[in-house]
């Protein structure tokens, strides 16, 4: 069984992962909501589009909505959950989501035990993942739900009716991870540069013309 899925880096830090029920839809998301708004280079996030403006795009449609690391990494705003604590998103705007990763393999077991009670007090599901950029961490946490097929399994996160079994990596294994990653990002560092650079230099100019 093959979930079709993405990741999504929204422009207002927290990244979020949307699960389809089948292909077509997940390519119909894909060139509406995120193709056209895509960075120039991969590791940034979105142009133009917040939590609130996915959760908006997702309204209706046949997904499922959870939130990926939800206590960011390293106490960067790269959670849903971490962004609520700070004040950033809205309790409102956490409930919008169907689940939160209680488990993620990158993470911390003290972040994961909160993104798990943040979960219980919002009334969300769970869902769980590797997080993994190497072929040996896939596997080490997954979701489980009574279910036979595609439509079941997901319809078993949205009723809440999912668990999570997994751990999350070494130290070793975190460094490991954290190398494949910076390697893959250093391709790209001059275009991320050069778009951060002129991303800030937009706000500049536009906060000039409004004063």
């Amino acid at each position: 069984m093959v979930i079709p899925g993405m990741e999504i880096s929204t422009t207002d830090d927290p990244h979020v992962l949307v699960y389809f029920y089948e292909f077509g839809e997940l390519e119909e998301f894909w060139e509406k909501y995120i193709h056209p708004r895509l960075a120039p280079c991969p590791w940034l996030a979105l142009k133009d589009f917040t939590t609130c403006d996915l959760l908006d795009a997702a309204e209706g449609l046949n997904c499922v909505v959870s939130a990926a690391h939800p206590m960011g990494y390293f106490n960067s705003p790269k959670g849903v959950e971490i962004c609520r604590v700070k004040g950033r998103i809205s309790d409102e705007t956490a409930k919008r989501l169907d689940a939160y990763e209680v488990i993620c393999s990158g993470m911390s077991h003290k972040s994961n035990l909160k993104a798990l009670d943040a979960a219980r007090s919002l009334g969300l599901s769970y869902t769980g993942g590797t997080d993994g950029h190497l072929l040996f961490e896939l596997g080490n946490v997954v979701t489980v739900c009574d279910a036979n097929d595609r439509d079941g399994f997901l319809d078993e996160i949205a009723k809440g009716r999912s668990k999570v079994v997994g751990r999350e990596k070494t130290p070793v294994e975190k460094v490991q991870m954290g190398s494949a990653s910076f390697s893959k990002f250093v391709e790209h560092v001059t275009t991320s540069v050069t778009s951060k650079v002129m991303h800030n230099a937009g706000k500049v100019s536009k906060k000039r013309s409004q004063s």
